[in-house]
């Protein structure tokens, strides 16, 4: 149990300081990945908006089966940018009218500029939350023996 909690933890870091992950999703077979910007609460799930006529919106509608990428840059010869960051496969889908308002607060939190461009009306139209089912984080500054580490994640 210590260990999931030390992975949740490093995990929890890699999305606190990363605010872009590459989303993929497939339709007929046929990988597709977008870069986007998330946010995530306390039980790591992955918010982020999209219009519906973009492919991955498309193609979640179909199939909510996700996959993706969050990484830190690395800067070569910085123990403190070593390699580090997540994997996750889960399922995604709109988020419904009680997840609204707070959905919308932790991306409005995270990223002030957004309300710009989406009001919390247009909120349940366009943001998605992605449940996450399984992190493997890469991480080797904290786990310089074995970095690839696994979390089964259900929140």
């Amino acid at each position: 149990m210590e260990d999931k909690i030390k992975i949740k933890k490093h995990i929890e870091e890699i999305l606190g300081g990363v605010k872009q992950m590459v989303l993929s999703t497939s339709k007929d077979n046929k990988p597709w990945s977008a870069t986007v910007l998330f946010a995530s609460d306390k039980n790591l799930n992955l918010y982020f908006f999209s219009t519906k006529n973009r492919r991955h919106s498309k193609e979640i509608s179909e199939n909510p089966c996700v996959s993706g990428a969050i990484a830190r840059e690395h800067t070569k010869g910085l123990a403190e940018e070593s390699h580090r960051g997540a994997q996750f496969e889960g399922s995604c889908k709109l988020v419904t009218q009680e997840e609204v308002k707070d959905a919308y607060e932790l991306f409005k939190k995270r990223f002030p500029e957004i309300v710009e461009y989406h009001t919390l009306e247009d909120a349940t139209k366009e943001l998605y939350k992605i449940k996450v089912s399984n992190f493997v984080l890469f991480d080797t500054l904290n786990f310089p023996e074995n970095s690839r580490q696994e979390l089964v994640w259900e929140s």
